[in-house]
């Protein structure tokens, strides 16, 4: 008999969920990249327009958002 697994996602990027919804020690953010995968090249990462900022948003988590930080949410652009 073959058993089956079952994949429920941590975190989506539905239009459902509340824009910046999330702390960022829900979802383990951290200041570095993590397997190659940073912020920056997150589908949810916004820069900022701020010419002397170093941080960015997210739309998913609070707060800046280092563009070389991470966090369980990434979704590759």
């Amino acid at each position: 008999m073959l058993g089956s697994i079952a994949l429920i996602p941590i975190a989506t990027h539905s239009p459902a969920a509340k824009a910046a919804s999330a702390t960022k020690g829900m979802l383990h953010y951290q200041e570095s990249p993590k397997d190659g995968k940073s912020c920056s090249d997150c589908s949810s990462f916004r820069p900022s327009t701020a010419p002397d900022s170093d941080t960015g948003a997210c739309k998913i988590l609070e707060g800046p958002i280092s563009p070389h930080g991470w966090c369980m949410a990434f979704s590759r652009r």
